[in-house]
């Protein structure tokens, strides 16, 4: 067996001897009949309004299809406490199951002592628990300090010109309608300094797709590789482990490292229409970002999930349970969070998805598991010391 393309038979029986399962309570376990997205609040900036308003209409059509009830309300002027009542009212009185917000809205922004370093970031967290507080003693407009999480409402976000948002939305309703030709595969690709972070590990996508492509050797992990796989046939979701910052991936390569940066991105039309995206501040939505990147600036990308800061989704296996279930990726993100990333602030507060929320991926044959999820081995306290290590040996990332 070459190394190249890694197909689920190469997997299985790794993770039948490294296999845990983890017993979830009833409140927390994802059922598609009652928990999958049944109403979506598009909240728009009044200034995009006029010009997207073909668009919109073919976007709520296409919810309503798939069993989606939108609400759309016009922004005109307010703050971040403004913006999330906004959306507790419309939970309140509507049962929404998440928000897409589109335009530069407001952000509420936190600081915390991470890494090794102190961050500010932006945290949409702060818009999906509703009944968490969240403290600025200072009164500077940053919050330092919050209770308790819980994702109530998931949100997402879509910032761009009015151009770029019209062609977003037509590549969103070809997807829907008939897809976008892309490989219905998983590609796997973990740079140098996470080669052996769960070696051969699938994070649960073996349930979602029948091909998965990994890349975790540093022979393959440089930048010519990357180009190649999401240029030629690409993927349908990608889960990537490169460092970044907002603009820019760097791929080591032995010594050196070779970049990536947003243009790049728009020049190659890299071929994923998923992206977990473990690449820090690659999700930093208050500036030019990789995510935004990938959702406007080529043809196929729709939704990605990824961190504001220096972090990263490192167990996606409960995010992708959700989608395996034909759960929505926005409500892969509430699950996920709730059961897993509420633990942890320094890794997960900036954690944001961008893009539809209300998309799930292509239909999957496999077997659905109701109350035990298979995870494929969680963690160990080493494999986290290791990634804390990281990133608290970087001046920056």
């Amino acid at each position: 067996m070459t190394y190249k393309k890694v197909l689920l038979f190469a997997f299985i029986p790794f993770f039948f001897m490294q296999c845990t399962m983890l017993v979830l309570d009833n409140e927390n376990v994802f059922n598609p009949e009652t928990d999958k997205t049944n109403s979506l609040l598009i909240i728009i900036d009044s200034d995009l309004y006029p010009d997207l308003t073909t668009s919109l209409n073919t976007y709520k059509n296409d919810l309503l299809l798939q069993g989606c009830t939108p609400f759309i309300h016009v922004w005109e002027d307010g703050t971040a406490p403004d913006l999330k009542q906004i959306i507790s009212t419309y939970y309140t009185n509507n049962n929404i199951s998440g928000a897409l917000m589109i335009g530069n809205l407001p952000t509420a922004w936190y600081q915390a002592p991470c890494f090794s370093r102190t961050e500010q970031f932006p945290s949409d967290l702060y818009f999906m628990s509703l009944d968490g507080n969240w403290t600025d003693s200072n009164g500077d407009g940053i919050f330092e300090s919050h209770t308790k999480l819980r994702v109530n409402v998931y949100t997402s976000r879509l910032i761009g010109t009015t151009g770029e948002l019209n062609n977003y939305f037509a590549k969103l309703h070809q997807f829907r309608v008939q897809g976008l030709g892309i490989n219905r595969k998983a590609y796997v690709f973990k740079d140098d300094d996470w080669e052996n972070f769960q070696k051969g590990n699938d994070f649960g996508m073996r349930n979602i797709y029948g091909n998965i492509e990994l890349r975790e050797s540093t022979t393959y992990t440089v930048k010519p590789q990357y180009y190649q796989d999401l240029s030629d046939n690409g993927a349908e979701y990608v889960y990537q482990w490169i460092h970044s910052n907002p603009s820019a991936l760097f791929i080591k390569e032995q010594d050196t490292s070779n970049s990536i940066d947003i243009n790049e991105i728009n020049d190659a039309n890299f071929k994923g229409v998923f992206y977990n995206l473990f690449d820090c501040s690659a999700s930093r939505f208050t500036q030019n970002n990789i995510a935004m990147s990938y959702l406007l600036k080529t043809d196929y990308a729709l939704a990605t999930l990824g961190s504001t800061k220096v972090g990263g989704n490192y167990y996606p296996q409960p995010f992708n349970y959700v989608l395996e279930r034909r759960g929505t990726w926005g409500d892969a993100f509430k699950y996920w969070y709730n059961s897993f990333g509420v633990s942890d602030d320094c890794w997960f507060l900036g954690m944001t998805i961008l893009g539809d929320p209300a998309l799930t991926v292509s239909e999957t044959s496999s077997r659905y598991v109701l109350i035990d999820l298979e995870t494929g081995g969680m963690p160990s306290d080493k494999d986290i010391m290791m990634l804390n290590q990281i990133f608290n040996n970087l001046d920056s990332d």
